[in-house]
């Protein structure tokens, strides 16, 4: 029995993992060789103590201490941490210890020394996260110099960290100055080059003392060009100000195809107010035309049937007027008439559907001739210049209203 004894305490100190077993207070009933060589003490000044007063050097457990949920559950569990008092990293786990009724006595703690496993793998993880710093670094100068804007990026103190060669480029500003990375120094050079630096100037201002506003507006350079400058913070997911950057873009050639267009734009409006001008003198011309046109033809046709032809009928019903006399006043008459007939279809056609005697009515009142003026040129009764006159004022609409039949017809042939 004292063999087993001795080969078992032999096995137990042979073991290279950190192995003390407590009771259900924390207390240290036995710990191997390893133990007390890592914790640099005798084991008699280590049996009876608090585990966590001798591992850790505190007056309680850690809230993640596995031999603690190891009492409150009966389970076993394991825990990984960094020990500060040893500096060393710890796999930790702990199995329950019960009695023959099932009652937990205390627990098995094996603490294993995994401090350069953990140092190969955080050397392993740290290399990750630098090249995959690397390769976003890289990703990003390179997005920053194929980029067709000017990119600028200034810190919260207001010194740059990063720009591109094109910024350099469109700015024209020496080596020397974005070798300071003063931005205050390279703003100075920049504004000589601005019509409107004042305004440049109040801008960037504003957007620094305003840390969460964005911008975009275009300036104007005194050598011709136009750059679209864009600005926005950089804030992180926790609303950490980091800095500010600025994107600036040559627009110069769509300015000027845009100020092309507009002055196109605005010669062809001139030149459509002026054409609407010669177009509404040409329609007022051909207006007056027209109507003097109407009126030459208004007259001649009007003097014909009032001054000519009356006198035609009169010597055809004369006595006195011989056989031949009478054909040649019939030849004249046909005439006369065959020469005025593309005036009277016209005029006609004013008229509506009035008959041949209307016409001659109509013209005669619209002449300024009365009633007993007309009786005696047409040579009819005052009664029938009447009836004429009504057929008239019917055929136009105006009977019984107060409208002026001259004026009425004086309309139609305007």
């Amino acid at each position: 029995m004292r063999k087993t004894s001795n080969e078992w305490e032999t096995a137990f100190n042979s073991i290279s993992e950190l192995i003390s077993i407590h009771d259900k207070d924390f207390n240290i009933v036995r710990v191997n060789n390893a133990f007390s060589d890592v914790l640099k003490k005798k084991r008699s000044e280590l049996i009876g103590k608090k585990c966590y007063e001798v591992i850790h050097g505190t007056s309680e457990p850690r809230s993640d201490c596995p031999y603690k949920r190891t009492m409150e559950t009966g389970e076993p569990f394991t825990e990984e941490f960094f020990e500060t008092r040893l500096e060393i990293y710890l796999q930790v786990s702990t199995s329950p210890i019960f009695d023959e009724k099932g009652e937990i006595l205390g627990a098995v703690h094996i603490a294993k020394d995994v401090t350069e496993h953990k140092k190969s793998e955080l050397a392993l993880q740290k290399a990750h996260i630098e090249n995959e710093l690397l390769f976003k670094t890289t990703l990003l100068q390179a997005q920053s110099e194929t980029s067709i804007d000017g990119i600028l990026v200034v810190d919260n103190k207001g010194k740059v960290i990063s720009y591109n060669n094109l910024m350099r480029e469109m700015w024209n500003i020496p080596q020397e100055l974005w070798n300071t990375g003063n931005d205050d120094e390279l703003l100075q050079y920049a504004i000589t080059q601005l019509n409107e630096p004042d305004e440049f100037l109040k801008k960037v201002k504003y957007l620094y003392a305003n840390r969460e506003e964005k911008s975009r507006d275009e300036i104007s350079l005194k050598d011709g060009r136009y750059f679209d400058r864009y600005s926005s913070s950089l804030i992180d997911a926790n609303g950490n100000y980091y800095g500010r950057v600025w994107y600036f873009r040559d627009i110069t050639e769509g300015k000027m195809r845009e100020n092309k267009l507009r002055n196109t734009e605005r010669e062809l409006k001139l030149y459509a107010e002026e054409l609407m001008e010669s177009n509404a003198a040409l329609k007022a011309f051909l207006k007056h035309k027209d109507e003097d046109r109407r009126e030459f033809e208004y007259n001649i046709l009007s003097n014909v049937k009032q001054l000519v032809l009356p006198y035609m009928e009169k010597l055809k019903n004369n006595k006195l007027t011989s056989k031949r006399g009478l054909t040649y006043v019939n030849i004249v008459e046909s005439n006369l008439k065959e020469i005025v007939s593309p005036f009277s279809r016209r005029l006609s056609s004013k008229y509506l559907n009035f008959t041949p005697k209307e016409i001659q009515i109509s013209d005669l009142i619209i002449d300024g001739k009365q009633d007993k003026e007309i009786m005696e040129i047409l040579n009819i009764s005052i009664d029938t210049i009447k009836t004429h006159r009504r057929n008239i004022r019917k055929k136009l609409g105006i009977t019984n209203k107060k409208i002026n039949l001259k004026t009425k017809l004086m309309s139609l042939i305007q």
